[in-house]
């Protein structure tokens, strides 16, 4: 596995800042490049996972209840599998060597779960309820 960048446009607003802290406590430490009134956060991930997109269910929850999903596709693209059992985690393992679909497992604050899915050509991920699946 080699190691990939991820550049994610943010703003210092607090609950970025917070998913950034809690990626830090993960030993994945972001580094910060400002230009202008832009920031955007550069982190190494273990395999790229193209264009991040989440569906509008998943979206709308998070503005209406002000959570910030930032350190959920981190986690994932550092092989932090989340909640997904542990024969799910080695089949994970197994998908980056045989360039399979990974996914992952995370409760948000709230308890609901969310899913995270890395297509097999590394083309898109998405973020979503398991029930928009």
């Amino acid at each position: 596995m080699g190691v990939y960048r991820a550049g994610l446009g943010v703003g210092f607003y607090p609950e970025v800042l917070a998913s950034v802290l809690a990626v830090v406590r993960q030993n994945v430490f972001p580094r910060f490049h400002k230009k202008g009134y832009k920031t955007r956060v550069f982190i190494d991930l273990k395999f790229p996972f193209g264009q991040v997109a989440g569906t509008a269910a998943l979206m709308r929850c998070c503005e209406e209840k002000n959570f910030s999903i930032l350190s959920y596709p981190i986690r994932h693209g550092n092989c932090d599998w989340g909640d997904v059992c542990k024969d799910d985690k080695a089949a994970n393992d197994e998908a980056l060597k045989e360039g399979l679909c990974v996914l992952s497992e995370y409760r948000l604050p709230d308890g609901k779960r969310i899913w995270i899915i890395t297509e097999a050509d590394r083309n898109a991920t998405t973020v979503l309820f398991p029930e928009d699946y």
